[in-house]
Parts: structure tokens; sequence; C-alpha cells
């Protein structure tokens, strides 16, 4: 049986990926591509901030409904597009 949020579990399984990706780097040498899907979805703020401040190194690629929600500090060091909208963030 298992307990906790969609948070709490989200927040499990990507932990889970970022060890992934840290000993992939670590022990093969390869750096992966991080893709997050709509990840913001079932995080609350505290966790999304904490989400950003711990990405793996590496490309990261975020998709979300809502680009204008993530913290500026953030997008001002990515490229961010805008996909079938008619404004850019």
């Amino acid at each position: 049986m298992s307990f906790g949020s969609g948070g709490e579990f989200r927040s499990a399984v990507l932990a889970f990926r970022m060890a992934e990706a840290d000993w992939l780097q670590e022990r093969l040498g390869v750096t992966p591509v991080f893709l997050l899907d709509d990840v913001f979805s079932e995080l609350d703020n505290r966790r999304q901030a904490a989400l950003l401040d711990n990405l793996p190194a590496g490309q990261t690629i975020i998709t979300t409904p809502q680009a204008e929600t993530l913290p500026r500090e953030f997008t001002d060091q990515a490229t961010v597009l805008a996909i079938g909208a008619t404004d850019h963030v």
C-alpha cells in the first residue's frame, strides 16, 4: 500500500530520476537530457522551487501550460518557447 499526496509521490519519483541522472553522469560520463512534462501540475510552490534549484547538470526541457508561473530568475537563464500561442514569454 502507498501513502502520500500527488505532490509527495511526484517529488519522490523526481528525486529518483535526478539520482539516476547523477549516476549516469558519474558512472558512464553521459549527461542525459532531462524531460519534465507538465511537472508542476501537482507540486506546491515550495516543491516547485526545490525542483528548479536541484535540476541535474545538462539540458532540461520543461513543458508547462503556464510558463508565466515559472520564477523569473529561472526563465531569465532559459530559452522559452511558446508553442501554439500568440504571446511569447
